[in-house]
């Protein structure tokens, strides 16, 4: 199956919005498929604090801790309706950073994947919470936050497997194509295709993840935009 998890992150009160997708392979036993892949991010909290050694506690350890988690939710796509796990964070959850000096909501911590096919363009990520002591001159980051964006393009980049109660499934992380449909004429939307069998024609599997070197813009995330 294909599975989509969405995480909702406040920041300055503008909202931030992150996606993500993999590609499930076998099967669970007494949970849901998004509920092992949300284990297995390590996106379910502790009392408001994530497994340090996964995606989740990685983000957690480098964002400021003006970034609010609000929820996350975890569904197969086109399969399978029952098999989401739709979770709240509870107060509190916030990020772990210990900079000081925080940053606007445009500035972002950047990754990008690699290219496994030429008709589908690399995949991106923008996390918020940027402070001004992970930045030297010219707005490059210093060694110490480059080593743990690296962790967090690792784990982006980590085939994830879940094993308890029966349950054996894996999860490889993939960047989807979705289908431009036309609403109006130069008005487009972009939509997963209909059926499954389609959506996987359009999925680029083996990716890996390296973080950009220096801070990136997120023009939506402008004060009065957010997403």
């Amino acid at each position: 199956m294909i599975y989509e998890v969405t995480l909702e992150s406040l920041y300055y009160d503008q909202q931030v919005i992150n996606r993500w997708n993999y590609l499930s392979t076998g099967s669970v036993v007494g949970i849901t498929g998004a509920g092992a892949l949300l284990t297995a991010l390590g996106a379910i909290d502790v009392s408001g604090v994530f497994d340090a050694t996964t995606l989740f506690g990685r983000m957690q350890d480098l964002q400021s801790p003006a970034v609010t988690y609000v929820s996350v939710l975890a569904k197969a796509i086109r399969e399978a309706p029952t098999d989401f796990y739709d979770y709240g964070y509870p107060a509190g959850t916030i990020g772990q950073g210990g900079g000081t000096g925080d940053m606007s909501p445009t500035a972002a911590f950047g990754f990008r994947s690699n290219r496994t096919r030429t008709d589908i363009s690399r995949g991106t990520k923008r996390l918020v919470g940027v402070q001004e002591s992970n930045v030297d001159a010219g707005g490059i980051f210093n060694s110490g936050t480059l080593g743990a964006m690296d962790l967090i393009a690792d784990e982006m980049s980590e085939v994830l497997s879940y094993t308890e109660g029966g349950s054996s499934v894996t999860f490889a992380p993939i960047v989807v194509q979705k289908e431009k449909i036309e609403l109006e004429p130069d008005h487009f939307t972009y939509r997963y295709y209909e059926t499954i069998a389609e959506q996987l024609e359009h999925i680029a599997i083996g990716i890996t993840w390296q973080s950009y070197q220096q801070v990136r813009t997120q023009v939506s995330r402008q004060y009065g935009h957010g997403s």
